[in-house]
């Protein structure tokens, strides 16, 4: 892969060929401003964020725009880096979406593109299949529910409990389960990669190790400062993750809410004890709870994964346990919506916070789906960042969120499952767009 560089530690890749539940969706219908095709610009549009779905978008501009130059722009020295490389790795089948929301069509549209890509391009996926558990009627009745909405998805799923329940999962202590036994698990860093490639392939310039510093409109264009230069471009599509509301603001959109960055901690199973685990373990999807809950998840690399938690990161990067990112969490404690949040899910924030300093109080939410893993059995694995949208009245955005201003289009919320669904958000996207010549 040709390389070559335009400025002290960014990498710029040149090309060879081309082709061989608490609140209901906030899905505004966003106006980008009109496109002005006499005006000279660097780029037709400019991509920032290296995620899976800056990417997949990158990706759906290239086939939709052949003759369009695309950039596409990464503050960290490769892709995949914060949400994209730092997850469960789920193929998710969209069953716990509600019917009509975003989450719920782009899951079921992108998981089969994103399998298709998989087959494609040589990377391994394997089918585990997954069970929701029951430990209480409650619960139950959420089952049953889930199981009506499956068929409404015309997903394959499967209510079982006793005989049947341990033929799946034998070591389960739960009253009833539903088996969706099509559900497979990835690698998204390798796909994130291997999309990469493609991009090269089409034509798509990647830079690397280039942080924005001011995002505005200038004379029909959208203009990008970053610490190496400026640049111009028709369309820029903000797909930063955690920083895209840090960049919506450069960009002169007003929000009535911010990003509050989450942190996942996720366990390791040891090796002699991952027999304990078939496939995917899920608690039942509490309503009004926007987390999936600790979950135990076996890998296309046969490793077991528990977690993760959801608890309050105080930085968009901080990672290791104390880290404070002090702007991020300076911006934080002035955010009304957080205490507002705090306040309404007490109960749930003080168990995270728990769970996040105690491998004891973790391994509780792990012995509820598999009561024989002790805490000598789990050894300390990895940490992801969910970047969450929050309102100012302190509920939390449930569904996929764009918005526009300008030249100037924004993806604002996009956690779990935008990692299955990331070709069919890209798709989406490039559609909105539409023609860039």
């Amino acid at each position: 892969m040709p390389t070559g560089v335009l400025g002290k530690g960014e990498t710029y890749f040149r090309f060879n060929r081309s082709f061989g539940w608490m609140h209901p969706v906030v899905a505004p219908n966003p106006s980008l401003l009109p496109l002005d095709r006499h005006a000279q610009a660097d780029w037709d549009a400019v991509v920032v964020g290296g995620g899976l779905v800056g990417l997949c978008t990158a990706y759906a501009l290239r086939l939709t725009n052949p003759e369009a130059r695309i950039l596409l722009l990464e503050k960290e020295s490769g892709v995949a880096q914060h949400q994209s490389g730092r997850n469960s790795g789920v193929v998710h089948s969209g069953l716990i979406y509600p019917r009509g929301s975003l989450k719920a069509k782009l899951c079921l549209r992108g998981k089969e593109t994103l399998l298709n890509f998989c087959q494609n391009q040589g990377i391994q996926t394997r089918q585990f299949g997954k069970i929701f558990t029951a430990t209480t009627r409650g619960e139950v009745e959420v089952l049953r529910k889930l199981e009506k909405r499956a068929q409404t998805h015309k997903i394959y799923s499967r209510y079982m409990s006793g005989r049947a329940l341990k033929e799946v999962e034998p070591n389960v202590s739960a009253m009833a389960a539903l088996h969706v036994p099509s559900v497979r698990c990835v690698d998204f860093s390798q796909v994130a990669r291997g999309v990469a490639e493609r991009l090269i392939a089409h034509h798509v310039h990647l830079a690397f190790g280039e942080k924005i510093i001011s995002l505005r409109t200038h004379r029909g264009l959208a203009q990008i400062k970053t610490q190496r230069r400026v640049i111009t471009a028709r369309r820029v599509i903000n797909c930063a993750g955690v920083y895209a509301d840090t960049l919506a603001r450069k960009s002169g959109l007003r929000l009535k809410g911010q990003i509050v960055p989450f942190k996942g901690i996720y366990y390791y199973l040891r090796k002699e004890r991952r027999a304990l685990v078939n496939g995917l373990i899920y608690p039942a999807p509490k309503p009004k709870v926007p987390f999936l809950g600790i979950h135990l998840t076996r890998t296309v690399h046969d490793e077991v994964h528990c977690g993760p938690n959801a608890v309050l990161a105080l930085g968009k990067a901080a990672y290791a346990r104390g880290e404070i990112g002090l702007f991020d969490f300076c911006r934080m404690a002035t955010f009304p919506g957080l205490y507002r949040m705090l306040r309404h899910h007490n109960k749930m924030v003080k168990q995270e916070f728990k769970r996040s300093i105690s491998k004891r109080h973790f391994l509780n939410g792990v012995q509820n789906l598999v009561p024989a893993i002790t805490e000598e059995d789990v050894l300390q694995g990895f940490t992801g960042i969910r970047a969450q949208a929050m309102r100012a009245d302190g509920t939390l955005v449930t569904d996929f969120w764009f918005e526009s201003n300008g030249p100037f289009f924004h993806v604002l919320n996009a956690p779990s499952p935008a990692a299955t669904a990331s070709f069919a958000i890209g798709e989406a996207i490039a559609k909105k767009v539409g023609a860039l010549t």
